[in-house]
């Protein structure tokens, strides 16, 4: 399963108009900026707009680009690695002598309905007996 890589950006159209009106105060204090015939806000929701569309399209970058970017940043990918669980064996009843499980024996998870079916391989050979306890 290949995941996607998170958004670079995720700011929208409206999140853009609303960063642009809140600095209209401070950088041109003699413009109101909320008259919608106004020219001053035809351009900035023609900014946003072209904006948006640069930010979805940046945000559409491919996998191996996005590695590239995130290398350029100094982020590296940690390399590929086995998973690793812990399995437990249980001897049928009756039997008395150890029983020898090879490396790479293959078993599985249960399937439910969050999580699909997984393969594991054993990396070792394994012995598995029976103990009994005799003394606490």
């Amino acid at each position: 399963m290949r995941t996607k890589p998170p958004k670079i950006d995720d700011r929208t159209y409206s999140d853009l108009m609303g960063n642009i009106r809140s600095m209209i105060p401070k950088y041109t204090p003699e413009w109101a900026g909320y008259d919608e015939k106004d020219p001053g806000v035809a351009l900035v929701k023609i900014f946003s707009h072209i904006t948006e569309n640069i930010i979805h399209r940046f945000n559409q970058v491919q996998h191996k680009n996005f590695v590239g970017f995130l290398d350029m940043l100094g982020i590296k990918l940690l390399p590929a690695q086995p998973s690793r669980a812990p399995i437990t064996f249980y001897l049928a009843k009756g039997t008395d002598k150890e029983i020898l499980i090879p490396a790479r024996t293959q078993t599985s998870t249960k399937k439910t309905d969050q999580h699909e079916q997984l393969i594991l391989r054993l990396r070792r050979i394994f012995l598995q007996f029976r103990v009994f306890l005799k003394k606490l």
